[in-house]
């Protein structure tokens, strides 16, 4: 799964209902990690000595040992830290999880389609001329730049030059229900040229802002 992906864009296509669909992405990291493990037992290694102690801040580690007494250490540079188990949650890469209900049963295909950030193209030319300089060889090719964090293998590809251009939802909407009042209020007075106007001024003035 990219790294880069769009959630909103993604859709699954079966033969069936989805009840639920979350994308995870909490992934694994040393800081996360310290942060799931307050109030939990970590070990911190050095040269000299190894301590042991129940973890109550993650800025500057804290622990309260087994005596009771606390221990603040503002560097950890020197230490390495150990703790029992990656915690629940945190995971290697990012996710998609589905909750289904299908309508048959066995076995089925699954589409996925999503949106990512993250891939771009760009084209060198070689141009060869004759000895004459009357005819020229052309060559071309295609370099592809993959930053998403996946890998797509046997992937067809097409490009576009230019960038994509993605609808804002908010603005439809909002262009919709402020429409369907101007309907409202014009159907009273029974005229299509004036709807028709309405309708155009309405876009046009939420495009402005």
């Amino acid at each position: 799964m990219a790294e880069r992906i769009d959630p909103t864009s993604v859709h699954i296509k079966f033969k069936g209902t989805v009840i639920e669909q979350n994308y995870q992405y909490d992934l694994v990291s040393l800081a996360k990690i310290l942060e799931k493990y307050i109030d939990n037992d970590i070990t911190l290694t050095s040269d000299k000595n190894t301590i042991k102690g129940k973890l109550l801040s993650t800025g500057n580690i804290v622990l309260r040992k087994e005596d009771g007494s606390l221990l603040m250490l503002p560097k950890i540079d020197d230490y390495q830290i150990a703790v029992g188990a990656l915690p629940e949650g945190l995971i290697t890469k990012p996710t998609l999880v589905w909750t289904l209900e299908s309508d048959a049963s066995g076995k089925q295909d699954v589409e996925i389609t999503y949106q990512t950030t993250g891939l771009n193209w760009h084209t060198e030319y070689v141009a060869l001329l004759n000895e004459n300089d009357t005819k020229m060889d052309l060559k071309a090719w295609v370099s592809i730049n993959n930053n998403t964090g996946a890998t797509y293998k046997n992937a067809v590809l097409k490009l576009v030059a230019g960038m994509l251009t993605v609808f804002n939802v908010s603005f439809l909407r909002l262009s919709c229900i402020k429409m369907q009042l101007q309907v409202l209020q014009i159907e009273k007075s029974n005229s299509r040229k004036n709807l028709f106007l309405s309708i155009i001024f309405t876009i046009y003035k939420d495009r402005q802002q």
